[in-house]
């Protein structure tokens, strides 16, 4: 397994570079989900989908619809790319000792984004740089991750986001109050974190 090599190399920082177009569940699905037959807290229930997607992918540690992101690495190596499922690689950059950023060539590298998660590595017969550089993370890449669109994430990842935001609009206070509030919070637990079992990737940063 690419985790267990010593060439292993985690990411050490990654920054969104574009946000998904889209959400994994509507609008018009939270709102059979929560029952809601009105249009006037319309604002409020995207707002519940995008903190559900955002919870979700926090826990699973992987992308749900497109988005593209930067990772940033200290040393070359097997690069492990964070938010699986990879699509594609953008580039590979590494900056010199006046901090300018140098593109590696696609022929020198390649890419498993297959595997999850999906790594980089180095080309038969091929030489990384000599890195030499003054930043801390002189190795960046960028690559586009998550499902295709929304109709291609996994229905057990689409549940889970609704039992949340069903959750979140009939209790907009913190639940952990007293044995009823520690109950219900045990069973948002066991209902949609054990939706996302199978999706969890661990071991990418």
């Amino acid at each position: 397994m690419i985790l267990c090599s010593p060439y292993a190399v985690r990411c050490m920082a990654k920054e969104l570079v574009t946000a998904p177009g889209a959400e994994p569940v509507s609008t018009a699905e939270a709102k059979l989900h929560c029952r809601i037959d009105h249009s006037t807290e319309d604002a409020y229930v995207s707002a519940l989908i995008t903190a559900a997607r955002e919870t979700v992918e926090a826990w699973t540690n992987r992308a749900l619809v497109s988005q593209t992101w930067k990772a940033y690495y200290p040393k070359f190596g097997h690069l492990i790319l964070p938010k699986p499922k990879a699509i594609s690689v953008t580039h590979v950059k590494w900056y010199d000792t006046t901090d300018t950023a140098q593109t590696i060539a696609a022929s020198i590298w390649d890419a498993d984004l297959v595997s999850e998660p999906a790594y980089i590595t180095l080309a038969y017969q091929q030489q990384w740089p000599v890195v030499t550089a003054r930043t801390t993370l002189p190795i960046e890449v960028q690559f586009v991750c998550g499902y295709t669109d929304a109709a291609s994430v996994p229905n057990s990842i689409k549940q889970a986001m609704l039992l949340l935001i069903g959750h979140w609009y009939q209790n907009r206070e913190d639940v952990l109050v007293g044995e009823r509030g520690q109950q219900e919070s045990a069973i948002l637990k066991t209902g949609a974190f054990r939706l996302l079992d199978n999706y969890t990737v661990k071991g990418t940063e």
